[in-house]
């Protein structure tokens, strides 16, 4: 028998995840963008607390591709991981002010975890066999099965941990009479920076046994310059797999959730006694949503200044419209559009942070959070829009490639001088149309939870 194990020669060919109650004790008063705690968890956990990290780790080349702090293991948890690791991770060096670029960003071939509860509900499998169909559970309290993320805790254990206050040393013989809870002095928020920079300018930079004294982030280069990597996903997949089911009521305008309107009236023409929508949001990005009809899942585009703008960071433009303007007020798109420009600025730490709160939403609290706002943006009427059978295939409004129809830089151009027009022009249309069809933007609908979703194509 090989005691090696498998070896991989690809990036993304094969990702492991895992969790570790770390040997240190954090006072959580201060969490930065590692962790959000709402007011009766900090009241049951209280100041001072080991906490629980979950770590995805790519075997080609042993570079860690996600992070994530949490009171406890559990889905939540793991499933902010899963999604780190598949997206691209510049903010997070950007907040944590990194000598070092962030690991490359393509898609995973392969996942491999443990049986522990965290991994084994729905809440992480469903996204996790949707993005990898070959995603393995292994054997939990099998730690020699995964001796490349075992051997990576035992790393972090003696190289990063001993610079800090805190520690627990993993067992009381060891420990002696330390108080370890007494002594904690850093805040999480300190501990997750100095955590990330660790893994991105240390770990990854020096010399590593397992790949024969090669830096981990020499082996990544090596390898995606002769074998390349997965194809990144799309935001149409990410938002297949992580977003929220809802039933939005499909009036006359289209759909609208949290004051967006989404431009649908096609299925009106198509339906016209339709009165509800099946729909996927994603929280972390409105610009988009999916709508469910006949089987496909089609895309369906907002306005183009809500691209990348995450439900937290829009309740934000909301409430200062609200002290500006009043509540229950009737804005033009055009005053909306410029203060979501002027929250587009805000700093990596800050858009980390409202990613964190969009991803603690739930079916529930994401319609509640909808049903808060009070500002509602006024749009101008859309153009009667094409049923092309590019249109239903792909979910948009109308075929970009027929004669005259805008491309979306056009469309930007005429939405940004609108900003500077008179009455008759304080409107803006908003439903700009892709430069190109996206391949992926069509997708089979997803199995009921207790089944296995089916692959994507």
């Amino acid at each position: 028998m090989n005691s090696e194990g498998p070896r991989y020669s690809r990036f993304g060919e094969m990702v492991y995840m895992d969790c570790w109650k770390i040997d240190i004790v954090v006072r959580l008063k201060k969490l930065g963008i590692w962790m959000k705690m709402t007011a009766a968890q900090k009241k049951e956990w209280g100041a001072r607390r080991r906490i629980w990290i979950c770590v995805a780790i790519d075997l080609a080349t042993r570079m860690v591709i996600g992070i994530g702090f949490g009171l406890s293991e559990c889905t939540e948890l793991t499933r902010r991981v899963l999604r780190m690791a598949v997206s691209d991770k510049s903010a997070f060096v950007e907040a944590t002010n990194c000598l070092a670029p962030p690991p490359p960003n393509y898609g995973v071939e392969g996942l491999g975890t443990d049986s522990g509860e965290a991994f084994l509900d729905d809440h992480f499998r469903i996204p996790a066999l949707t993005l990898v169909p070959n995603t393995k559970i292994g054997i939990v309290k099998k730690p020699w099965r995964r001796g490349v993320m075992e051997r990576l805790f035992g790393t972090i254990k003696n190289q990063l941990l001993p610079y800090f206050d805190g520690l627990t040393f993993g067992n009381s013989v060891e420990r002696g009479d330390y108080d370890a809870m007494g002594n904690a002095t850093m805040f999480l928020e300190e501990f997750g920076t100095a955590f990330f920079r660790y893994l991105n300018d240390v770990y990854h930079l020096q010399g590593h046994r397992g790949l024969k004294k090669q830096p981990p982030v020499n082996r990544a280069i090596e390898l995606v310059e002769s074998t390349g990597g997965p194809d990144t996903y799309t935001n149409e997949l990410l938002r297949f797999a992580f977003g929220i089911n809802a039933t939005l009521p499909l009036t006359d305008e289209g759909l609208t959730f949290a004051g967006i309107r989404y431009r649908t009236e096609w299925l009106r023409q198509l339906h016209p006694g339709l009165r509800e929508m099946r729909v996927k949001i994603d929280p972390i990005d409105l610009g988009c949503i999916s709508v469910a009809h006949a089987g496909l899942w089609h895309t369906v585009p907002g306005p183009v200044e809500l691209c990348g703008t995450g439900l937290t960071q829009w309740r934000s433009v909301q409430a200062q419209l609200a002290r500006k303007h009043g509540e229950q007020a009737k804005l033009n798109f055009p005053i909306v559009a410029k203060a979501l420009i002027s929250f587009g600025k805000l700093g990596a730490a800050a858009r980390i942070k409202a990613q964190i709160h969009d991803q603690s939403y739930d079916s529930v609290t994401v319609l509640e959070a909808a049903r808060s706002l009070r500002i509602q943006p006024m749009y101008r009427p859309a153009v009667q829009p094409s049923r092309s059978q590019w249109t239903l295939s792909l979910g948009w409004l109308s075929d970009p490639n027929a004669e005259g129809s805008p491309t979306l830089d056009e469309q930007t151009h005429v939405a940004e001088s609108n900003f500077s027009g008179g009455e008759a022009d304080a409107e803006l249309e908003v439903n700009a149309q892709p430069a190109q069809p996206r391949p992926r933007s069509t997708l089979k609908l997803r199995a009921p939870a207790h089944q296995k979703p089916k692959d994507r194509e």
